[in-house]
């Protein structure tokens, strides 16, 4: 799996939030309501703005995948926003596709590359782009440092 090491600083996301665990049979259903709720009350087709899934309050084994519970916010950059991506250095992986498909690929390939994780503030970042098949997607794993 490719990714390269960046040095990250400090965003304030505000917008939708709910709490997910990895063994919960509904969590994908969690995450589209997540997400639909998210468009429905913030979003807007502006193509300059970027959009956040912050990961956070991890709980769990993040080297046992299906043991973590955490919360998710779906949002925008805020400077009164209610979550802080943590300043640090994260693995940054990329991938381009539909955002209600290509983040789930990519995730599989992140849990099964060895990373020394800090789990305090994990994200994705979706770049807007008209042909919605064409979106870049980053996907930011904190690391210890």
């Amino acid at each position: 799996m490719n990714y390269e090491i960046v040095n990250f600083k400090e965003v304030k996301v505000e917008g939708e939030h709910v709490r997910i665990s990895n063994n919960d049979a509904h969590m994908s259903f969690k995450f589209n309501d997540l997400w639909q709720g998210f468009y429905q009350n913030h979003a807007t087709m502006d193509m300059d703005t970027l959009v956040y899934g912050v990961y956070f309050n991890f709980e769990g084994d993040y080297q046992n995948p299906i043991s973590l519970s955490y919360d998710v916010l779906a949002g925008v950059a805020s400077k009164n926003g209610t979550v802080s991506i943590q300043n640090g250095k994260y693995a940054r992986f990329e991938i381009v596709g539909n955002p209600m498909t290509a983040p789930a690929i990519l995730w599989q390939e992140i849990w099964e590359t060895k990373l020394n994780r800090a789990c305090v503030t994990d994200f994705e970042l979706y770049y807007p782009n008209p042909d919605i098949e064409k979106t870049r997607i980053e996907i930011y794993i904190g690391l210890k440092s």
